[in-house]
């Protein structure tokens, strides 16, 4: 606790004054309890402080230090829970995942993967990446095998000449007939460490170089 939470107990009347505490000075109980035990004993015999005045400061500094417990308690039940959280995605780290997203990671050799599920079956199916201000990088398209009906994990190839390595969106136009398809696109990759952004916040996958809620991440597949 520091000492502009409780900067001076107050004046004292008599020959001898109790200095204020300086402000990077940690004041605890028994500190408070010396400060006022020297008030009492060198006030005025002739005009005492009225005694209702130490109780308010003493019952004002009991409540001080129960926020600061509660603040204490708070924040140790935050850090323990962003501790399970990270130890909950240990077991991960190494693994083949999939976490809910549109993003892909393309590496300096122009390899690349993605997941997705069809509804049905799609006659046809078209693959857009797009870098960090939308603007279209690269297209592929679909061959048969990609349009069945299911879940779809691709392992894909790019020039690296003209796609440079990073993480891009992806957007995925799919059809079956004249009826445009709602495909759900998934993050995939490797699973590569975890993170909470902070104290109690979200616990992170990380999936190469993009991160995922680890809640978002529902299938996880034999370590590489």
């Amino acid at each position: 606790m520091q000492g502009d939470d409780l900067s001076t107990v107050g004046a004292v009347t008599g020959s001898t004054a109790v200095t204020e505490t300086p402000r990077d000075q940690t004041l605890g109980r028994d500190e408070f309890l010396k400060l006022l035990i020297a008030q009492l004993q060198n006030q005025d015999p002739l005009s005492p402080e009225d005694p209702s005045k130490f109780v308010s400061e003493l019952a004002q500094f009991s409540n001080l230090e129960q926020l600061i417990s509660i603040r204490e308690g708070v924040d140790n039940l935050a850090a323990a829970g962003t501790g399970r959280g990270v130890l909950d995605a240990a077991p991960l780290i190494g693994r083949e995942v999939l976490a809910a997203g549109d993003r892909i990671e393309i590496d300096p050799d122009g390899h690349g993967q993605l997941a997705y599920d069809l509804p049905r079956a799609a006659s046809r199916g078209e693959l857009r990446v797009l870098d960090v201000n939308d603007r279209l990088v690269s297209t592929q398209t679909f061959g048969p095998a990609e349009l069945s009906s299911g879940r779809h994990r691709l392992e894909l190839a790019f020039e690296p000449e003209s796609v440079s390595p990073g993480v891009y969106r992806y957007v995925l136009d799919v059809s079956a007939g004249d009826e445009e398809l709602t495909p759900i696109s998934y993050i995939a990759g490797t699973a590569t460490g975890a993170r909470a952004a902070s104290l109690g916040g979200e616990v992170n996958l990380l999936i190469g170089a993009i991160e995922a809620p680890l809640s978002d991440t529902f299938e996880v597949g034999v370590a590489r």
